[in-house]
């Protein structure tokens, strides 16, 4: 009896939030979010930061797209950060300081300490430079993602609100259907923008940021311990535990590309993961459903991270229970070992022949994911004492 009430307990959760919650979050949306449109505001200061390592096939587009913003120049100010690079990233930043119009305060490190040491290290020479106004917004920036001309004006003007403390951008990516993981990473993100942009209008929550790009205002800056891997989701949740709203905005866009393998971006997922398993440790007493952070909290992000544990206890116990004779878990038995061994073999097999299933191509994506983040769990117990990342590869 127990082992059934377990293993019912562990698919509810999955089932939960991975389709009844978007689900409703959907129906509460559609029947009670008021989206409106803020005027544009460009009357506020805007300090980006940029940690940068060995970024030169991108380094220049990416400064070029920042410069083709219609923001006023003398509200932005660009702080890079080189985190030991070992190519030309320094060369061509220092040449480009020179025709950029809007300064650019660049500082090179001469050891490793990687995104998070130094976007903290930015953070610090800001501070010291300039006297930072409440009304002032950072925006958090990866170097192989592109502003569109407008995308600093859309982000800055939800902060004449002064109960926004963060805005995330949408990231556009360019997609190769063929090949890789790209097709399928790009399915999820779509859905957790559109998630994400509900939950933010109806609780003013977010589960942490695509870090890819994102807005905060200064106030709501705290310098994120130095072995931390997750930088979006620690100042996201700081925000929020400091009653300020966290929303999107689908007209913030910028620009990508998906262009991981499966390893890559296996091993971003599990750096991710461990990472995200730091802040929730932080943030734990957030956990439970009895807040509006802590319902989103609960139903978008912890059960999904325990998601691995939850789907091996079910795997286990549905043995358990096939092997006394139940003819019901004798099938969800097979069912779960078509699911995590059966169809990413067939999809392995098919991508070798040439012919891409996307179907098979989802749920092995799917499985990868939750693999990841279970070998993420295991590096967060083991202790993780280094933040240090190698970006993936540029185009």
């Amino acid at each position: 009896m127990i082992a059934h009430i377990l293993f019912w307990l562990c698919i509810s959760l999955l089932i939960y939030s991975y389709i009844l919650y978007p689900i409703l979050v959907d129906v509460i949306f559609r029947f009670s979010a008021n989206v409106p449109t803020p005027e544009d505001d460009n009357n506020r200061k805007v300090f980006i930061l940029l940690a940068a390592h060995n970024e030169e096939l991108v380094i220049e587009e990416k400064l070029n797209s920042i410069n083709s913003s219609n923001y006023p120049i003398d509200k932005v100010f660009i702080y890079i950060g080189s985190d030991h690079s070992t190519d030309a990233t320094n060369e061509l930043v220092q040449l480009y300081m020179k025709k950029s119009k809007y300064p650019i305060h660049f500082k090179i490190m001469e050891e490793r300490s990687g995104k998070i040491g130094t976007i903290n290290t930015l953070h610090q020479y800001i501070q010291s430079e300039h006297k930072v106004s409440s009304d002032d917004i950072y925006i958090l920036t990866d170097a192989d993602v592109m502003f569109r001309s407008d995308t600093i004006t859309k982000l800055s003007r939800h902060f004449k609100n002064p109960k926004i403390g963060v805005v995330d951008t949408q990231i556009h990516n360019i997609v190769n259907e063929h090949k890789n993981v790209s097709k399928s990473e790009s399915i999820y993100l779509n859905q957790e923008s559109k998630l994400k942009f509900k939950e933010g209008q109806i609780f003013g929550k977010l589960m942490g940021t695509f870090g890819g790009c994102f807005s905060l205002r200064s106030v709501c800056f705290k310098p994120i311990p130095g072995h931390f891997r997750v930088d979006d989701f620690y100042l996201t949740m700081h925000a929020m535990t400091l009653d300020y709203k966290a929303i999107s905005d689908l007209e913030a866009i910028c620009d990508g590309k998906i262009l991981s393998t499966f390893p890559e971006e296996f091993k971003r997922k599990r750096r991710m993961g461990s990472g995200n398993f730091q802040n929730m440790m932080v943030y734990k007493k957030y956990l439970l459903p009895f807040s509006s952070l802590g319902f989103v909290f609960f139903s978008h992000k912890a059960i999904r991270y325990i998601g691995p544990l939850l789907m091996i206890v079910a795997l286990v116990l549905s043995g358990i229970l096939a092997l006394k004779g139940s003819d019901l878990m004798q099938i969800l038995l097979l069912g779960q070992i078509l699911w995590y061994f059966a169809i990413p073999l067939l999809d392995r097999i098919s991508s070798f022949l040439g012919i891409n299933i996307l179907a098979l191509r989802s749920i092995s994506y799917f499985n990868y994911m939750n693999l990841a983040l279970l070998l993420g769990f295991k590096d967060y117990i083991y202790g993780i004492e280094s933040n240090i990342w190698e970006p993936t590869k540029r185009a």
